[in-house]
């Protein structure tokens, strides 16, 4: 015989499974990037550059064709952004590097002359893409 418990734990179990949701912005709406790029600040929005921990950050909403249609597109952004060749994460260390197995600094403070201008281009693309996914912007699309 299964306990009230067991069940009620069992049945929010279930609904959960069922029920896909998208973590999206509080202020603008568009779903959240999950991401190490930033200190502390693992939910980012692409939109309106918003950006917070992991918890208490955006509100989850029901997956909709039309919500996962915009999470795509943020993730492709981001992808592009935050790609080999792309934004360059100031407190952490990379894989393959000598320097990083080597020492105890972070990857930014040695990084290639390479590096530094594709992390400046991110840098820049990213303050560009800001305001871009907007209710209006992606109407006219």
């Amino acid at each position: 015989m299964e306990t009230a418990l067991g069940m009620t734990l069992k049945t929010l179990t279930k609904r959960r499974k069922n029920q896909k949701t998208i973590r999206v912005c509080d202020d603008c709406g568009i779903p959240l990037i999950w991401t190490f790029a930033f200190d502390y600040k693992e939910r980012y929005c692409l939109n309106c550059g918003l950006s917070g921990g992991m918890f208490g950050t955006g509100t989850d909403k029901p997956a909709t064709r039309e919500l996962v249609f915009k999470q795509k597109l943020v993730n492709a952004v981001w992808k592009i952004i935050y790609g080999k060749k792309g934004l360059v994460p100031k407190s952490s260390q990379r894989c393959n590097c000598k320097k990083c197995d080597n020492s105890s600094e972070v990857h930014y403070q040695h990084l290639t002359k390479s590096e530094k201008e594709w992390d400046i281009i991110a840098r820049e693309h990213l303050d560009i893409v800001q305001g871009f996914l907007s209710e209006s912007n992606l109407k006219e699309l």
